[in-house]
């Protein structure tokens, strides 16, 4: 039994130490040379590997600067160095360092200067061949600054238009600036109103976004909208040509986006799925988002038409929105003089009313009524078909209103009833009687 175990134990050791050593195996290994190259024990027949790192960013004046150079080769290789294609002869100022811990080759510059800018080139050269990798070095002064850069001008969302009636962000990238500005046409943008500018740094303190928002977006905002960037009396601007279009046919487009979004794709009055996200089917996401309900649509006061010329207040009950919207004919309603949109919120925060007042009814107001309900790319609707009719004759429909009061008092309202019309004689016999009760009094 015990014979078995032990057996067992050796087996899984072997096994633990050739897992590791085929794992080690796996990866190159090298041996550091007398001039700082790697030698890759594990290949063989190849050209060299070089790899060249500079400062990234401009280096002052007399500053240290290093490059280094990394090499990697399977036969004995040399390394040589250039500077703007010339070869680097050893200088008081600048010698080559070899690096026996990290195995490479390091170029030290003491006080850099301006000439010592430009390009700096490592050449690895080993029986197989040579192989040049060169890095870039900028020296400037210590009161250098970088011009201003704009690097795009777009429109948000990987739109080419804006929706008329609908929001749209125009967003510019900048680089080193000390002021910004948004102009129109070459005319400043004023931040105020149906502008609003928002500026957002980034990470790299040099960089910025620099953000238009044009609300409630009509024909006389198309035009050429230009990012300007300032710095040290140096400017730099990038241009974008602004066009816009009506929201399409059967589409829902909310007046703070520049989406369009269909609602005429299913005759189903059940929820339609638009868009998804990995959220929406996340276990773990642990806020569950109820879809928008639409309870009902009716016309206010009981009604069934709309009398021409008043007013007439169309109400829909909705559940769990986040936007909502009127349609006519399939084409948004926009709040004007005519259209006045009311939302009422209830007790319970999921619920309220939205409705839709229509003043000065005429026939052209005829048609189908859509009342919509939006949460997270879902839609539902529900629809009411309009129909308007005269005020009856001998009623009074006031304009503020959609109901009719009878005025029967009128004369012209008692012609055609059935009692008759007094004539003469009996106008005579009433006015004897009405005499004769006043003698007796």
């Amino acid at each position: 039994m015990n014979s078995g175990r032990k057996l067992h134990f050796w087996i899984l050791v072997f096994l633990f130490v050739f897992s590791i050593e085929e794992a080690i195996d796996a990866y190159p290994q090298f041996t550091c040379g007398s001039h700082g190259i790697k030698h890759d024990i594990n290949q063989t027949g190849d050209l060299p590997k070089v790899t060249c790192l500079a400062p990234s960013q401009t280096v002052h004046l007399d500053a240290n600067v290093q490059i280094e150079c990394e090499v990697i080769s399977s036969t004995y290789a040399n390394i040589t160095w250039f500077h703007n294609g010339k070869s680097l002869s050893e200088k008081n100022k600048s010698f080559v360092k070899i690096d026996r811990l990290s195995c490479g080759q390091t170029l030290k510059i003491k006080f850099a200067g301006r000439e010592d800018r430009g390009q700096y080139t490592c050449a690895a050269t080993n029986k197989f061949g040579t192989v040049n990798k060169t890095c870039s070095l900028d020296v400037r002064d210590k009161s250098y600054k970088p011009p201003p850069q704009v690097e795009y001008v777009k429109i948000d969302g990987n739109r080419q238009t804006a929706y008329l009636h609908g929001t749209v962000t125009l967003k510019c990238k900048l680089l080193h600036v000390e002021a910004d500005a948004w102009l129109f046409n070459g005319t400043r943008v004023s931040h105020g109103g149906r502008h609003k500018m928002i500026r957002e740094t980034t990470n790299a303190k040099h960089k910025r976004l620099f953000a238009l928002k044009i609300i409630n977006v009509t024909e006389k905002d198309e035009g050429r909208y230009t990012c300007l960037a300032y710095r040290s009396g140096i400017y730099q601007t990038k241009d974008l040509v602004l066009k816009t279009e009506p929201c399409p046919s059967c589409h829902h487009c909310p007046p703070e986006g520049n989406q369009a979004f269909p609602i005429c794709s299913s005759p189903s009055p059940s929820p339609i799925r638009l868009s998804t996200s990995d959220n929406d089917h996340d276990p773990k996401n642990k806020e569950i988002k109820h879809p928008p309900q639409v309870k009902y649509l009716k016309i206010d006061g009981k009604r069934q038409t709309a009398y021409l010329h008043g007013t007439v207040t169309l109400k829909c009950k909705l559940h769990h929105v986040e936007g909502e919207a009127w349609l006519f004919n399939g084409t948004r309603i926009l709040h004007d003089d005519r259209h006045k949109m009311i939302r009422e919120t209830t007790i319970g925060k999921h619920g309220g009313l939205f409705t839709l007042k229509i003043i000065n009814v005429t026939e052209e107001d005829e048609g189908l009524y859509t009342c919509m309900g939006y949460r997270g790319g879902i839609y539902q609707t529900k629809d009411l078909f309009l129909e308007t009719e005269p005020c009856p004759r001998c009623h009074h429909c006031p304009p503020e209103g959609n109901q009719a009061f009878p005025i029967s008092l009128l004369p012209s309202c008692n012609r055609g009833r059935s009692f008759h019309r007094p004539d003469s004689v009996s106008i005579l016999l009433f006015a004897v009687l009405a005499f004769s009760s006043i003698k007796c009094d």
